[in-house]
């Protein structure tokens, strides 16, 4: 398989990936903004990976309370930029 028809492959997956999000995270709050805990549980993450995470800034996120939410997209961002060659 060459480079391209990788990138093509991975690029699918990605998109079905977005497709069952939704399906994935039970308790997101909108359409626009997820749960850390969903994140977490989608990404079998503990809380210090995930704060690792968060620290690198590439993760948009707002705190209510206790409680803090992931803008989606840059979840998905997050998702496509870690696609592996």
């Amino acid at each position: 398989m060459d480079t391209n028809q990788l990138l093509v492959s991975l690029r699918e997956e990605i998109s079905a990936l977005r497709k069952q999000l939704p399906a994935t995270l039970p308790s997101t709050v909108t359409q626009k903004w997820i749960s850390r805990a969903d994140v977490m549980a989608f990404l079998d993450y503990k809380n210090t990976q995930m704060c690792s995470l968060e620290q690198t800034g590439d993760l948009v996120m707002t705190q209510i309370g206790r409680r803090k939410f992931i803008l989606r997209e840059s979840f998905e961002k997050l998702l496509e930029r870690s696609i592996i060659n």
